[in-house]
């Protein structure tokens, strides 16, 4: 058994022997030696690798260019529009509330300026509670502004507020008369456009008689924010 074994085994190595030499004398599969001489090298035989027609249809050119976006068609921002973008986001949150912890004394029929010196909540650090007791806000754009004010004094006294910008009233409030044991309160709304740098406004009210604005932090308020920023 062991020598038909050996037998099998000297046969296909003279065998593998033969086909090793007549391969090294040229023989055998046909094929060529010079990488140059095969044929076929340029077909496209693999439609899932690269080529530079194929990546030029699937990819974008390094010469592309894009429209900006309108209401309509979708595209890139302008770079004006991102300047606005830019001054929306950052001006979104701009608001102010003050309301007094002292009393401001009134002249019969003499406009004065609030003492609204306590900040409930500044976004931006805008509003002044020492000094002017005025709002001047940094960023330019349309402002509600709303302020209201209390005459503590029991007189029948006519009493309103108003709202000054710039040092000029602009808006007039409601004008209410007082009772024998309450007084009274005025109500003054608007909507100013500050330009972001110098403009300013501040709550100011009159009395027909020597008056007292009380404190009263839900009667005495000068507050505001940003509509819509430009």
């Amino acid at each position: 058994m062991t020598s038909k074994i050996l037998f099998d085994l000297q046969s296909k190595v003279r065998s593998l022997l033969g086909r090793v030499s007549t391969l090294e004398a040229g023989g055998g599969g046909g094929g060529v030696t010079d990488h140059g001489a095969l044929t076929g090298l340029g077909d496209d035989d693999h439609t899932q690798y690269h080529t530079d027609a194929r990546g030029d249809a699937r990819y974008s050119l390094t010469t592309h260019s894009h429209s900006n976006a309108s209401t309509t068609v979708a595209g890139f921002m302008s770079a004006t529009d991102k300047t606005k973008l830019d001054a929306l986001s950052a001006s979104a949150v701009v608001y102010f509330k003050a309301t007094n912890s002292s009393t401001t004394s009134l002249t019969a029929n003499t406009a004065k300026k609030l003492t609204i010196n306590s900040e409930v909540y500044d976004s931006d650090g805008c509003y002044d509670p020492t000094t002017n007791y005025r709002f001047t806000p940094t960023t330019a754009g349309y402002y509600f502004i709303n302020g209201r004010a209390f005459n503590s004094t029991n007189s029948l006294a006519y009493f309103i507020a108003y709202l000054y910008f710039n040092g000029s009233k602009v808006s007039a409030g409601t004008l209410n008369p007082g009772t024998t044991t309450v007084g009274s309160i005025s109500t003054v709304q608007t909507i100013l456009y500050f330009n972001g740098s110098t403009d300013y406004v501040e709550l100011w009210a009159q009395a027909s008689a020597n008056s007292t604005v009380g404190i009263d932090t839900s009667a005495v308020v000068f507050e505001g924010f940003l509509v819509r920023g430009v």
